[in-house]
């Protein structure tokens, strides 16, 4: 069984890999990862009180420190924004 601090850090870096990739991003065993795939990990997390909401709220800010802001003058910027944006308000 992972410990906490592990299903954080796999469960941002699914966001993360989301964001940064979108349709093209892959799970750690190779699948495909789409947006469906990443919030139902996410709140499954949730629901069986493996992270909790304030946890969430954390995650979703330093990944957007850490894979949104800095690409502000990045012509990709847009699609990561928008990536972004999707994810959170499915995670709402």
């Amino acid at each position: 069984m992972s410990s906490k601090k592990e299903k954080i850090k796999d469960l941002k870096n699914m966001l993360k890999d989301w964001v940064d990739y979108g349709e093209k991003a892959k799970t750690k065993d190779g699948k495909n990862l789409n947006i469906d795939f990443v919030s139902s990990a996410v709140k499954g997390a949730i629901s069986r009180k493996e992270i909790s909401s304030l946890e969430l709220k954390k995650m979703l800010n330093e990944v957007r420190a850490e894979e949104v802001t800095p690409y502000a003058t990045w012509e990709g910027f847009e699609e990561r924004l928008k990536r972004f944006n999707a994810i959170k308000s499915k995670l709402k």
